[in-house]
């Protein structure tokens, strides 16, 4: 038997004693305190927080990952649909312009060829180019109602066959410069093409392409064909859809042609606005933010004329022949975010729910493995833990310990203050031995004023030790009441797990009787029966 009064060193072993021995799986066991229970609620709405936030983020990932693919899919193909149209549509406009413009090059050469024959023809009023054009309904059949006429070295204009025959051939009609505007691909078809004029030798805008003589004569050195502007446009809008834009540049960036026509464009250079799109490569389609023609994003397909020094471009408003598609990914964009929102309202439903759940199942568990009163384990769940250990310490050869409270004179306290102030007592008791305890230790209300502390990997010396300190610790307690303070004292048997035991019951009896002997001699004491332990 060793008394309350024994003084010792060992301040701060109860806390630190052992911990050599811990390892996970005692304290994977030790959520038993007061409080315990509390924490365990917070750290279960932690993790169920976080694995609803992630399934949500999981969920919302694709659902957005999803957009974002089909989005970038069908963009791209909507895109090489548009983009295939507008190429196709470029192809057969640049066929179109070619026979045209071959078909000038046809005439022109055949009636420089026909004035090579024929020296001594005069150009001007020449029966024959009256018989070719009238005659062979020329102008008619060709579709572009052009004009033929003869340029002098003056640049002055001359209707080589009038369609009124009171017009005198012989007088000017105007003048242009079309000599000034040559392009080295005129070296290979032998025809310049000059940018559109108009006022000069027609009221309308009319594009001048010359084909100078082989053999010039009268002071005439070219033939030219004056191609009507509007009549072109009409070509071009037959083929034009609703939302293109048909354009016929020269290779340095003028404006020939425009469909639908706005005559104030003609004429001038855009090599600098279009620079961007005159680099690209051919057959491909050049996205050109603001063009200078409407202030418009557009989709533009360019196509040059190899033997001509023409190109002729088709384009689409961006918004307009991609506006099925943005008008899809807007309705499938409303529908990811409506089902986002509604994933999100039901995940926190969900969260919720599942917080109330664990805050239940906590509560069930609390009252099933708790005491009510001092939030320690209650008697039934000690006995599972300490069956647990009972086991693991016989099959390792570990020590183990268990100490048994009883406090002194308690009815007594009961009977002379009240129930209140008893309960006060035990909970206050509770306090303090748990701060006494490491976080591997067991502390159980095992019945009434009695309470039972098993610990692992503990001699039964450090279990005295450590029971002496609290019984001094429990000594100096004062507790306030209106008949003034009070104080009380407690009794601690000790027992330790020994190599005959086969069951917890033997060490829970040793205790019990190491009890009755500290309280027969006096009680506020640690006593101990043994002899012999592991």
């Amino acid at each position: 038997m060793l008394g309350c009064s024994l003084q010792t060193s060992v301040s701060g072993v109860g806390n630190a004693m052992g911990h050599e021995f811990m390892r996970k799986d005692d304290a994977d066991l030790a959520g038993k305190h007061k409080g315990s229970s509390e924490g365990s609620i917070e750290q279960t709405e932690g993790k169920i927080a976080r694995h609803t936030k992630w399934l949500v983020m999981l969920f919302l990932s694709c659902i957005w990952g999803m957009v974002f693919a089909w989005g970038m899919i069908m963009y791209r193909d909507h895109f090489n649909n548009v983009s295939q149209s507008l190429v196709q549509m470029n192809i057969a406009i640049e066929a179109q312009t070619r026979n045209q413009l071959r078909l000038i090059q046809t005439v022109l050469m055949a009636i420089d060829g026909w004035l090579v024959q024929h020296p001594e023809s005069p150009v001007v009023n020449e029966t024959f180019f009256d018989d070719f054009i009238h005659a062979g309904k020329f102008r008619n059949e060709s579709g572009l109602f052009i004009n033929i006429y003869a340029v002098d070295f003056e640049g002055n204009v001359y209707d080589i066959s009038p369609d009124n025959p009171e017009v005198d051939g012989s007088k000017p009609l105007g003048e242009v410069d079309g000599w000034k505007y040559i392009s080295s691909k005129a070296e290979e078809t032998g025809i310049y093409i000059a940018r559109p004029v108009s006022g000069q030798i027609s009221e309308d805008w009319v594009i001048p392409v010359f084909l100078p003589l082989s053999v010039p004569r009268n002071n005439m050195q070219m033939l030219m064909v004056a191609i009507k502007v509007d009549i072109l446009d009409r070509l071009y809008e037959q083929q034009r859809k609703p939302t293109t834009r048909i354009a016929l540049f020269h290779e340095d960036g003028t404006l020939l042609a425009r469909a639908p026509l706005q005559k104030e464009f003609l004429g001038k250079n855009y090599a600098k606005e279009f620079k961007e799109l005159f680099q690209h490569p051919e057959y491909s389609i050049a996205v050109v933010s603001n063009t200078p023609f409407d202030q418009t994003k557009r989709l533009i397909s360019h196509i040059s004329l190899r033997e001509f020094p023409v190109m002729v471009t088709i384009s689409g408003n961006y918004d307009d022949v991609l506006r099925n598609f943005f008008k899809n990914l807007s309705v499938l964009i409303i529908l990811s975010f409506v089902t986002s929102v509604a994933v999100l309202f039901t995940g926190r439903q969900q969260m919720r729910l599942l917080v109330e759940q664990a805050h239940l199942n906590a509560r069930v568990s609390r009252l099933a493995t708790t005491d009510d009163l001092t939030g320690i384990w209650n008697r039934r769940h000690f006995i599972e833990l300490m069956n647990h250990e009972f086991e693991r310490s016989h099959r390792y050869k570990t020590p183990l310990s268990l100490l048994l409270f009883d406090l002194d004179h308690f009815k007594s306290i009961n009977d002379n203050y009240g129930h209140q102030v008893g309960d006060e007592t035990l909970i206050i008791f509770a306090d303090t031995v748990m701060k006494n305890l490491r976080s591997v230790d067991f502390f159980s209300r095992f019945g009434g004023e009695e309470f039972m502390v098993l610990l692992p990997q503990t001699s039964i010396h450090m279990a005295k030790h450590l029971a002496e300190r609290i019984c001094k610790i429990i000594q100096q307690l004062r507790i306030p009441t209106e008949q003034g303070e009070i104080s009380f004292s407690t009794s601690v048997g000790v027992a330790a797990l020994q190599s005959t035991d086969t069951t917890p019951d033997d060490m829970m009896l040793r205790a019990d009787k190491s009890l009755y002997y500290a309280k027969s001699n006096g009680r506020n004491q640690v006593g101990s029966i043994e002899l012999e332990v592991i």
